[in-house]
């Protein structure tokens, strides 16, 4: 059922009443990471896991809202969204570190904890694929659109959903819903088993709840005809076989996507505003590395899912044919991942200026080839890209969760990059060679600009007894070399007297030495506070600044949260950026 529009009066009383709130967090809300209690280890399981006796209410996609709502409902209505300008606008579901810990929504897996180049192309797969070989029976059909798709059940009891390219494109859409689920998969979200397979049409076999509906709009039982019909519309390989992607069915029941927007209420689990979970705003930057403009509610879907004893709503990314330069069930154009399907900015700028400057895309090319589609990294801008239409999420992202989602694109290197583009069997090798060039180009870009948005050191650890040891991510990269970069440091005391302990030093090393005059600082500061017990007095911040060769200022501070124990062991235990 939809809602009523707000009348005036209830208009002003809800920005009223946001005013106040506003007001409210404005004098009690801070900046800054969330921290695990002082001395304790970082919080890397965020248990949201807890049984579920009854599975949450079912949701049914519905593009036409979701479309609507997110392009010109949801940007006015956040406008008036005061909270989120007075008080701070970082993400609620990270730990002290700034990371985003194992969720049912999220698991590190490539960036904190390297796969090896067989789990990168292995991604969710079991290797359970259709038997391609045997008959596959097939339980629900689907006509709509220009490519159709049917699900299957084959010998072994699986069910598939089958996918086909469209048919003046062979490859296009089955390749990119494979490339993306790899990556996605290795990035840490949850996606579903997707192959490409080649099976032979005579194996297919009609169900007899198979259902068809007619141009009528009228169910009816599928018969050969239909199937003919269907198949005459999709490529045929030589030997006869055909290509296509086999998804296969997720374990539990489903209950429809999940909001980018809003908790799912009837999930006592579900605790943060999804807009407000660093894993689905830094999603944005992957998306854009990946150019799945169609990043959407629609695009998710929910799992009610049984493990043992205990049942929860886990939730995954689903339907990535429309990445790379697939649109799915066409080519994607030169605009696609530049404006948004109905974009204020540019219509208005191009009514004032009637057209005559065009666009920065208009001359922009790709590779001239049907498995391709349009996908070109020349005119790609890591700041200004754009999915189909808003996402509300996207919306909110901060640098810091871009940083955080620009780290995990730079995890992978241009030689595994090559590596999953090669799983998806494109028969020319061009092909192959240009779309994994094109995401190098793209990766390189978005290391580049997200980086210079934070000051980009990470990994901060205790590699001896007062030795601080941290990786410069951009020159991890190969963004920047080791010998342009320089680092100054400084120790505070932020226990219960506050003050400077040792100002900005320079080095030229990723390694950070607490000399034991500075040690001795520290004791003497903890003893000063008067309760040497109190972990909170035991806190130290150690400040550093980077310049390059090209810089004439020291970039952005980070601060790393330093824990002196009374063992005289140092532990970091957070880390702000500024």
């Amino acid at each position: 059922m939809s809602k009523r529009p707000r009348s005036s009066l209830e208009s002003c009383i809800l920005f009223g009443i946001r005013t106040a709130v506003a007001i409210a967090l404005f004098s009690i809300i801070g900046c800054g990471a969330s921290h695990s209690p002082i001395g304790q280890d970082i919080m890397w399981v965020d248990d949201d896991q807890y049984h579920v006796p009854q599975p949450p209410k079912m949701r049914s996609p519905n593009y036409g809202w979701d479309f609507s709502h997110r392009t010109f409902i949801y940007p006015v209505d956040r406008l008036t969204d005061l909270p989120r300008y007075f008080g701070s606008n970082e993400a609620q579901n990270i730990n002290a570190l700034g990371e985003v810990p194992d969720s049912s929504w999220y698991t590190n897996r490539h960036a904190r904890k390297q796969m090896t180049s067989e789990e990168l192309v292995m991604g969710p797969n079991t290797g359970i694929c259709p038997d391609c070989e045997g008959s596959w029976t097939i339980i629900k059909s689907k006509t709509q659109g220009v490519t159709p798709g049917f699900n299957i059940r084959d010998q072994k009891g699986n069910v598939y959903v089958i996918k086909f390219d469209p048919i003046d494109h062979p490859e296009m859409a089955t390749a990119a819903e494979v490339i993306s689920t790899l990556f996605f998969y290795a990035a840490g979200y949850n996606t579903p088993e997707n192959y490409i397979v080649h099976f032979d049409p005579n194996n297919l076999v009609i169900g007899e709840g198979a259902k068809i509906t007619d141009d009528k709009g009228k169910k009816r039982q599928m018969n050969e005809a239909d199937l003919k019909e269907i198949l005459a519309r999709v490529s045929h390989r030589p030997d006869g076989k055909i290509r296509a992607l086999a998804s296969k069915y997720l374990d539990g029941k489903p209950i429809g996507p999940f909001s980018y927007r809003s908790r799912r209420k009837d999930d006592p689990n579900d605790i943060y505003m999804h807009r407000d979970r660093r894993e689905l705003r830094g999603l944005k930057v992957i998306a854009s590395f990946l150019n799945h403009v169609d990043a959407k509610g629609p695009n998710t879907l929910d799992m009610y899912i049984t493990e043992g004893e205990k049942s929860y709503v886990k939730h995954y990314l689903i339907d990535f044919g429309a990445t790379l330069g697939s649109g799915s069930t066409h080519t994607h154009n030169a605009a696609t991942g530049h404006e948004y399907a109905f974009d204020t900015y540019w219509l208005a700028k191009s009514f004032v200026t009637l057209g005559v400057l065009g666009k920065p895309w208009d001359r922009s090319r790709t590779m001239e080839h049907p498995a391709i589609g349009f996908f070109e990294a020349e005119t790609f801008h890591p700041g200004k890209w754009k999915q189909s239409y808003p996402n509300p999420a996207f919306m909110e992202m901060t640098d810091r969760d871009a940083y955080w989602g620009a780290r995990i694109v730079m995890e992978f290197t241009p030689e595994e990059i090559r590596k999953i583009v090669e799983q998806v069997q494109y028969s020319d090798p061009e092909v192959e060679r240009y779309i994994a060039d094109t995401l190098i180009k793209r990766r390189e870009k978005i290391g580049r600009y997200w980086y210079s948005k934070v000051n980009p050191l990470d990994r901060f650890r205790f590699v001896d007894k007062s030795v601080l040891s941290f990786d410069d991510m951009a020159v991890v990269a190969g963004l920047e070399k080791t010998e342009d970069a320089k680092y100054r440091w400084k120790l505070d005391y932020i226990g219960k007297e506050k003050g400077t302990l040792a100002d900005y030093a320079e080095i030229t090393s990723t390694r950070i030495v607490f000399p034991p005059n500075i040690v001795e600082e520290m004791k003497k500061a903890i003893l000063w506070s008067g309760q040497p017990d109190d972990p909170s007095n035991r806190v130290f911040s150690v400040s550093i600044e980077t310049k390059r060769a090209d810089q004439s200022k020291w970039c952005k501070n980070v601060y790393i949260n330093v824990y002196y124990s009374p063992e005289g062991k140092f532990k970091v235990i957070g880390v702000e950026r500024e």
